[in-house]
């Protein structure tokens, strides 16, 4: 019998190399799991940065789709207004910039205690992740380096970062480590198997894009359709409710591909094994 991972809330989860259906089932027992955990931590960064940013872009969505139509000078005088636009941009983008890593980094932390049967909480998985804020915004910045290397070099070539990377983030809060030793780190791990990993990681971001676009296209759908002053709500309400999903799902595949590289490369199945019979047989 193969062993098992995880607890009793979310059941039993592969301890052994997984294949594609183990790593998402268990990706979604996790989410399951420790929804409120997540929810909770994610919500922490992406609630602030989806209303200031869709606050600072109000004057883009207020017209409406059906003011437009029915007096087309309303577009007209919405496009001389660009100033709030450009502003709201780049202040998302720096924000996403800075949240995006913070997030991933909590996601992980409490997947990972979750997956070795000791589920945490939302405020130890965010203070540990703090902790490693600049380790984690340096590895974003040079995994995002490489994937613009990759880009220019060949479209085609993006995918390598995408896939060999995809564990950099479980390495620097799990073990740690800087950021170009948690690329390195990453690299070895996932090498042996890039197009499998590059086929999880993938479907991941497949199924969690049309979640998050399930979920969050009401909201801005009304909002661009009937605009008006407090449009800008329903919007950040829409980007919320996506990356509520989107998010987690992503961090919690990386964290899962993470374990799996330890467990083919290193024998982590068997060093867990061996941790629980010394603690059964000092009881």
């Amino acid at each position: 019998m193969l062993p098992k991972g995880g607890d009793a809330r979310t059941g039993p989860l592969p301890l052994h190399p997984m294949a594609v259906g183990d790593v998402l089932d268990g990706a979604f027992k996790l989410f399951k799991a420790n929804a409120r955990t997540i929810l909770t931590v994610v919500g922490v960064f992406i609630v602030p940065l989806q209303f200031v940013t869709s606050f600072l872009l109000r004057d883009q969505v207020s017209p409406g789709l059906l003011n437009i139509l029915q007096d087309p000078t309303v577009a007209e005088s919405a496009e001389t207004v660009d100033v709030g636009g450009l502003v709201g941009t780049a202040v998302g983008g720096l924000l996403r910039l800075l949240t995006g890593p913070l997030i991933a980094g909590a996601v992980s932390w409490v997947v990972a205690a979750s997956y070795m049967g000791e589920p945490t909480t939302a405020g130890p998985a965010l203070r540990a992740t703090m902790r490693r804020f600049l380790p984690l915004l340096a590895a974003t910045l040079l995994v995002g380096l490489a994937h613009l290397v990759g880009l220019l070099a060949a479209c085609v070539g993006v995918l390598v970062p995408f896939a060999l990377f995809s564990a950099v983030t479980p390495a620097v809060v799990l073990e740690g480590l800087g950021p170009v030793e948690a690329m390195r780190r990453s690299w070895r791990l996932l090498r042996p198997r890039f197009w499998p990993v590059l086929g999880i990681v993938v479907l991941a971001w497949l199924i969690s894009s049309v979640l998050g676009n399930l979920l969050g296209g009401v909201p801005a759908l009304i909002a661009t359709v009937l605009g008006g002053p407090f449009a800008w709500v329903l919007l950040a309400v829409s980007g919320t409710l996506a990356e509520l999903i989107t998010s987690p799902i992503v961090a919690i595949v990386a964290t899962l591909v993470y374990f799996d590289g330890r467990i083919r490369h290193e024998g982590l199945d068997l060093q867990m094994m061996a941790g629980d019979v010394e603690r059964s047989a000092g009881r």
